[in-house]
């Protein structure tokens, strides 16, 4: 007489199956919002010129750095660091928002190749010492050229 598997054992044993499969699902997932580095969205960075810290006419700082991320704070008395990554296509500077560099944000934004800028502003001027960007509403945003050690030093 053969003895078969309980049905709690076979209920089990897809239960196991479906969990194994779910956390591999959940593994590709962050792999490919991995995979999706800023790095690759910098090469289209042609904008030496906009590399750098600047500070707003209200006093805001921004770090546009070279790989296509960035750093911002509201002032220099400010110690919350948002970041953002950007990119600079004829004359559009275009802003990807995200709470914090690998954040359950920016891993869903990645994974679903989400690539809308959160802001985007059309270039009007840039100089060695200032900057200015024209929002969508049409307002003049003027920012000059800064240090920010603690915008440096920020991951």
């Amino acid at each position: 007489m053969r003895k078969y598997p309980s049905e709690q054992r076979v209920r089990g044993a897809l239960l196991l199956l479906i969990l194994v499969a779910s956390l591999a699902i959940v593994c590709a997932f962050v792999v490919l919002a991995y995979l999706q580095t800023p790095q690759a969205r910098s090469r289209r960075n042609p904008a030496g010129s906009l590399v750098g810290i600047w500070v707003g006419e209200q006093g805001n700082l921004i770090d546009i750095r070279s790989d296509g991320t960035g750093r911002a704070r509201s002032d220099v008395n400010d110690t919350d660091v948002g970041y953002f990554e950007w990119t600079l296509d004829s004359g559009e500077f275009a802003i990807y928002q995200y709470a914090a560099k690998y954040n359950l944000g920016w891993f869903v934004r990645r994974a679903m190749m989400d690539d809308t800028p959160t802001t985007r502003f059309d270039v009007i001027e840039v100089t060695p010492t200032g900057l200015k960007l024209r929002t969508e509403a049409g307002e003049t945003l003027t920012f000059y050229s800064a240090l920010d050690g603690y915008l440096e030093k920020t991951p």
